[in-house]
């Protein structure tokens, strides 16, 4: 396994699969601190706001290690790929959370 070539894919993977997953809100679970649990369902009668965060997170991370594996098997021409892609990603990854959460930043 090549890191200089899965790297990049995990990053690039990641930053994407981090707003896919804030936009349409798939966590892999949620976790209700009030009362300490996890869940991998809403439950609307535990006490207390549920934090998504840690779904995203985790769901984020699933997408891009699976995709990794891939890459690090498969052949690749990972070396012909624009440096600037994982800034690129990033920076529109950032700009879909800021519209996402622009309920917050404008009044």
């Amino acid at each position: 396994m090549n890191r200089a070539r899965v790297l990049p894919v995990f990053s690039i993977i990641f930053i994407i699969a981090y707003a896919v997953a804030l936009y349409y809100n798939l966590p892999v679970f949620i976790y209700y601190p009030t009362v300490n649990e996890f869940h991998f369902a809403a439950q609307p009668n535990l006490p207390g706001p549920p934090m998504y965060y840690y779904g995203w997170l985790s769901t984020a991370a699933l997408c891009a290690i699976v995709v990794s594996a891939l890459a690090a098997v498969l052949p690749l021409k990972t070396e012909r790929w624009w440096p600037g892609l994982p800034w690129v990603a990033a920076l529109g990854a950032v700009a879909l959370v800021v519209y996402v959460n622009r309920v917050w930043f404008i009044h």
